[in-house]
């Protein structure tokens, strides 16, 4: 019997937490931990460096070794209960049996729409195996999803700095921070790791044409085609200098990207994948991995050697729930405690007092319609982008559960500009008009909405006279808003005499033609989604000239030279003035694009849940919590 250091309440040995303050308990690990065997600092590098087949082979003998001690141990158990039996000898057993069982481990229960694609974090680019791998592996740096303000900082660094010309990036490492193998993290550990991302990414050239170049390899690039990170250097043990082939003002930011997480040279290979379905991740997280089961469930434990406070819980599971519905059920019958995807306004949070609803703002997704700004001069832009009903969009097409549309920021992001957000185009159908007339078109006529020429501007074809076509929009197949947004657009532009058609084109389709002949779109309804959480990733794919998702082949002068500015500057206060100017120019000066909507973002658990992370950026992580019922 002992007491808790926080509170005074009595506790028992072998409690993990107080059941008063729920304060972690970390004398019950701290001699397991020294049982770890270290390795010293004197052991050659080639210890540090076994190829993969050879760990694989070492926890083979390891297992052999295992097996012969518990057949030993087995042994002798028969022996004593022969004995036992004869001399009635009881083990320690009273007349009331071997004691209360042990109780089942804490487990946190949650609820997904989907498997993870990946394990491997410099592979990944889907929310669920972001989820999977923020559990157990951990970035150089974080944006600290416990603080809505989501500050970023160091997490596995402990101090850092840039040279005078911001080329050179010099790290301070934190000491004692183990992986899931119970080997070091240290300097080695983070140049294996970077040297892995230039090799996946084919930053080095290296990467052989029958291996796939990692998924997120376009971010590891500067626009002219060039690798941002030139090299790592190990100064010390736990001391790296990263170099850059020119400054890179996000560098941070994309440090602190799941797919940038810190894995285990000791253990996975340098040139392979980690595979999905027999693979393992081993990283330096509170959970460690331990399987995934394909349509139904991943698995995790907690690391009681973890360089922080341990997790609450002994696991977590994801449970792999695809039908919202059932998924939502699930939460409200108390099967599982966390639910992502929670559909928005079914459940009336006062009838269901068992669970949390938590608005957390809108998401970060850009949806927007995009101009090809080859094909669509800027006045027709600003005409079409006024003659839209953008109120209808909210309302109906997305049922309430949005607000408009950033310019191209997200409002949770910094360096999101709120003027240019209150200035956007709304429908205007005179104002449209007018700017149909300034280009030549149904001069004369009343331009009032509605007036005395509705049916002239309801029949005219001012497209056609201007493209030898009617405008063309394109359709994603299959997709029901893509359908009503055009439908709206259709209607709403022949109020302007714009005439307009669908063309139906499946999603890679649409990718084929983006990337490799955007001269075919005019119109377009798509979403852009940040990959790292800095406004240059929101901005530069879709409007840089050389970006390969600049779809719309904007190139605009003042714009290019913003953007490099932006890429070069390391102060994040002047880099968000960069992105609120380029909004600024975007959005009420060029009409590049017609912002759409943000869609109502939500966090949904059990009530007895405490100090879930609510964050615009929305990323599950476990860590935090615990419960108090």
């Amino acid at each position: 019997m002992g007491f808790c250091p926080q509170c005074g309440t009595k506790v028992e040995p072998d409690w993990i937490h107080c059941p008063n303050c729920t304060y972690y308990l970390l004398d019950r690990i701290e001699s397991s931990i020294s049982q770890v065997p270290q390795i010293s600092r004197e052991k050659k590098r080639d210890d540090y460096y076994p190829r993969r087949e050879e760990v694989q082979d070492e926890r083979r003998i390891d297992n052999r070794n295992n097996n012969t001690k518990t057949n030993a141990i087995i042994a002798i158990l028969v022996i004593v209960l022969i004995f036992s039996i004869i001399g009635n000898i009881f083990l320690n057993v009273g007349s009331n049996g071997p004691g209360p069982p042990l109780p089942p481990p804490l487990t946190l229960h949650v609820g997904t729409p989907q498997n993870p694609v990946t394990l491997d974090p410099i592979d990944a680019w889907d929310t669920a195996s972001y989820d999977v791998i923020n559990q157990v592996a951990e970035p150089l740096f974080w944006y600290d999803v416990r603080d809505p303000s989501l500050p970023l900082e160091p997490l596995l660094v402990k101090t850092y700095s840039w040279n005078s010309n911001n080329t050179v990036l010099s790290l301070d490492l934190k000491k004692d921070i183990f992986f899931h193998d119970n080997m070091p993290f240290n300097s080695t550990a983070v140049k294996w790791n970077i040297d892995r991302w230039l090799y996946f990414t084919n930053s080095t050239g290296l990467l052989p044409y029958y291996t796939s170049i990692a998924f997120p390899h376009s971010l590891f690039f500067f626009p002219n085609g060039s690798s941002i990170i030139k090299n790592c250097i190990i100064v010390s043990e736990y001391s790296v200098n990263i170099t850059l082939n020119e400054p890179f003002g996000p560098f941070l930011s994309l440090l602190s990207a799941p797919f940038c997480s810190i894995i285990s040279p000791y253990y996975h290979s340098q040139t392979e994948y980690i595979n999905l379905y027999w693979g393992d991740l081993i990283g330096t997280g509170p959970f460690k991995f331990d399987m995934h089961v394909g349509d139904m469930e991943v698995k995790f434990s907690r690391w009681d050697r973890y360089w922080r406070t341990g997790s609450y819980y002994e696991e977590l599971v994801f449970s792999i729930i695809m039908d919202q519905t059932t998924r939502s059920q699930a939460l409200l019958a108390g099967n599982i405690d966390f639910a992502q995807d929670f559909p928005q306004n079914v459940y009336p949070i006062e009838e269901y007092p068992q669970i949390k609803i938590v608005e957390t703002g809108t998401d970060l997704i850009y949806w927007y319609l995009g101009f090809n700004t080859h094909i669509i001069n800027r006045t027709l832009r600003e005409a079409l982008s006024f003659a839209y009903n953008y109120s209808h969009v909210i309302d109906v097409i997305r049922l309430g559960n949005a607000e408009r549309g950033c310019p191209a920021v997200p409002i949770g992001m910094p360096g999101h500009n709120a003027s240019v957000q209150s200035n956007l185009p709304y429908m205007n159908i005179t104002r449209a008009r007018i700017l149909m007339q300034q280009m030549g078109y149904a001069v004369g006529w009343d331009v009032g909405y509605p007036g005395s020429n509705e049916s002239s501007w309801n029949i005219a074809s001012f497209a056609t006279e201007m493209f030898g076509a009617p405008l063309k929009l394109n359709l994603h197949l299959g997709s029901s808003i893509n359908m009503k947004l055009n439908e709206l657009a259709i209607q709403n532009w022949q109020l302007i005499g714009i005439d307009t058609f669908n063309e139906e084109l499946t999603w890679d389709e649409f990718l084929e033609y983006g990337e490799n002949d955007p001269e075919h779109f005019q119109v377009w309804y798509v979403g852009w989604g940040p990959d790292y959480f800095d406004a240059y990733n929101m901005l530069d794919p879709l409007f840089n000239p050389h970006a390969p998702y600049n779809f719309g082949q904007i190139d605009i002068p003042l714009v290019n030279e913003l953007l490099h500015n932006a890429s070069i500057e390391t102060d994040i206060s002047e880099r968000n003035e960069i992105y609120q100017h380029l909004q600024y120019v975007l959005f009420q000066k060029e009409f590049v694009h017609m912002p759409l909507w943000a869609s109502y973002q939500y966090t949904v658990h059990a009530a007895y849940l405490k100090n879930v992370p609510y964050s615009p950026l929305d990323r599950f992580y476990a860590w935090p919590i615990y419960e108090l019922h």
